[in-house]
């Protein structure tokens, strides 16, 4: 296992397909999804273009291969390969994500799939209620196992599910449900329960179909400090910790539900239908290693009483209004993201602690609002200083606190659209030119950073000190 930053150590960056793709238009046959159908808000951009890496995705590898990157972590778009969910497959979708992954090879990058990123087919939604439906799980299954048997002997590494502990967060903001609904509850465990089972369907398929292959669980880790030494703060951040980091992820790694979590279902009457059959799949289909995202850290307080940290936590992600406690010990982001280094150690070691499994950071970054310069160019040193302190801790984890991690994934090598649809909030080494309002001519130009980090993956981090 990897302890020390090495040749075999996998440098690289994540995307998604609706962030980054475009070719939304029915000339190329993808189906809509639920992203396709939300208004498009003020100072935000639609997801019809992105940054048309469709088109541009051969430039992109080129200048990724000049940057040095290893693997590339990228999501294919269900509706882009069934434009329904299920039944018909459109064959230029098809096409596309083999000449995709061929360019992706071709210059020395290995390609890494997410399946699911969030984007679920609109018509699943409509026909069947979304992730609330176990024919939707089907229909996940099925589309998975064409993956694997499609792309299988060229792509080894997989995640079935984009931050896992956040999946059913999109399919409950789109269904028009809220928090004060009468079946909120039970709609949100279900949606959980099934897209475990989802995620275990495309284990099973994935081993089946792809020779050699290697599967991570993925959930977005967030350490929880207590707001003051009180017992019932220490006691609050730990309870905080396990429900928004663990509850998902003991069940992609151990396989089975933690029983504290089934009890508070039971006493909510929110417990959903788990069959034998559910906890056979489930034990069956567990993880290789401990896929993770990384942002930010939160503050908890007891005071916050019994609320869910999932929705709490990815509300805030997604509109940075953020209810936790403010530590005074960290700067934050003009989101009101937490830039918090030691975090990341914490996380690893916490990880590794609790599951013996090996790690791989598949998400790490910060965004900011840029504009190129004179010379073409962004001189964001900002960026450069905020790697350089992620990845000293990160390297601390490995050779000090001997955590075995696979690699780094950056999020966004290239800028590409937001989580919440906005250009100016830029994570990439490279610059892409357009804004939220207007596409410019979406040209591509090298930042600062971007020869800063090439050199970091030349020498494996050798100038970046352990704490």
């Amino acid at each position: 296992m990897i302890r020390k930053i090495d040749s075999n150590f996998l440098w690289g960056g994540s995307v998604s397909a609706h962030q980054s793709e475009g070719a939304k238009n029915s000339e190329y046959g993808m189906g809509k999804t639920i992203h396709d159908i939300q208004p498009v808000k003020k100072g935000k951009s639609s997801w019809n273009i992105a940054i048309d890496s469709y088109h541009n995705y051969e430039n992109d590898f080129s200048l990724f291969k000049e940057l040095g990157l290893k693997a590339y972590r990228f999501s294919v778009a269900w509706a882009r390969i069934f434009p329904s969910g299920e039944g018909e497959i459109n064959q230029e979708g098809v096409d596309f994500y083999h000449r995709f992954i061929d360019s992706c090879i071709k210059n020395g990058i290995q390609p890494i799939i997410c399946t699911y990123h969030f984007d679920i087919p609109l018509n699943l939604v409509q026909k069947y209620g979304g992730w609330t439906n176990r024919k939707v799980v089907q229909a996940y299954s099925e589309y998975v196992a064409f993956l694997a048997k499609e792309y299988g002997d060229k792509v080894k590494i997989w995640i079935p599910m984009n931050e896992q502990n956040g999946c059913h967060m999109p399919s409950l903001l789109y269904s028009g449900l809220t928090t004060e609904s009468e079946n909120y509850a039970i709609t949100k465990t279900t949606t959980i329960h099934n897209l475990l089972l989802a995620n275990a369907h495309a284990v099973e398929n994935l081993r089946k179909y792809v020779k050699d292959v290697q599967i991570g669980g993925m959930i977005q880790f967030c350490p929880f400090y207590p707001e003051t030494d009180a017992p019932e703060d220490i006691l609050a951040a730990d309870q905080a910790e396990s429900q928004y980091n663990y509850d998902v992820l003991d069940v992609m790694i151990r396989g089975t539900y933690p029983n504290r979590l089934l009890e508070k279902w039971k006493a909510e009457d929110a417990l959903p239908q788990i069959s034998d059959e559910d906890v056979f799949l489930l034990k069956n289909n567990t993880s290789d290693f401990v896929a993770f995202s990384y942002y930010f850290s939160k503050v908890m307080s007891h005071e916050l009483g019994n609320c869910d940290l999932n929705d709490m936590v990815f509300t805030s992600f997604l509109t940075g209004k953020d209810p936790f406690p403010k530590n005074e010990y960290l700067k934050v982001t003009e989101w009101g993201w937490s830039i918090d280094p030691i975090g990341l150690r914490i996380a690893m070691n916490r990880l590794y602690d609790r599951y013996q499994k090996p790690l791989f950071i598949f998400e790490s970054g910060v965004g900011f609002k840029e504009e190129l310069n004179n010379q073409f160019t962004v001189e964001d040193n900002y960026r450069i200083a905020y790697f350089q302190q992620h990845l000293a801790q990160m390297k601390t984890a490995m050779e000090v606190d001997q955590v075995p991690c696979l690699g780094y994934l950056t999020w966004g090598p290239i800028d590409i659209l937001s989580s919440s649809a906005e250009m100016r909030k830029r994570y990439g080494f490279i610059y892409v030119n357009r804004t939220d309002e207007d596409l410019l001519d979406l040209k591509r130009y090298k930042k600062k950073s971007f020869d800063w980090f090439s050199n970091v993956i030349k020498t494996n981090a050798k100038g970046i000190q352990v704490e």
